[in-house]
């Protein structure tokens, strides 16, 4: 059965994206790390979380024809993508992750895990300065 793929042709390439595998989300939880939660679960709201490590995020995504994703050699391969490819493909690819691979989803089970532990530790304080009064 052939997996859902997306196509792109730039920088003299032919790429492939596939959905994730859990090593790509290992990687790209790391590049993520320290980096706003997008304002919104688009390609604009990426890119700008992202900003200019987009281009590690990409070399994730897109992996060169014919070759599986755990033979990439990032460094190069994100050079390439920086180098080559235009701001309409590179949007495109974004959209086509969201549509490949369901990440918005983990970024919004997050937020949602991270608003109630929020409020959590504020009805614990609450509760700690009641009992100190």
């Amino acid at each position: 059965m052939e997996l859902r793929k997306k196509t792109y042709i730039f920088g003299g390439k032919t790429w492939i994206q596939r959905p994730l595998v859990l090593a790509q989300y290992d990687q790209l939880a790391e590049v993520l790390r320290g980096k706003p939660m997008p304002q919104t679960f688009d390609a604009a709201g990426v890119i700008a979380s992202f900003g200019p490590d987009i281009h590690k995020a990409l070399a994730i995504a897109l992996t060169p024809e014919g070759m599986r994703p755990k033979d990439k050699d990032l460094p190069e391969i994100e050079e390439k993508i920086r180098w080559s490819i235009e701001i309409p493909e590179m949007i495109r690819a974004v959209e086509d992750f969201f549509e490949l691979s369901p990440l918005h989803l983990l970024f919004e089970m997050l937020t949602e895990t991270m608003q109630r532990v929020s409020t959590i530790i504020q009805q614990a304080k609450a509760a700690e300065d009641m009992l100190k009064a």
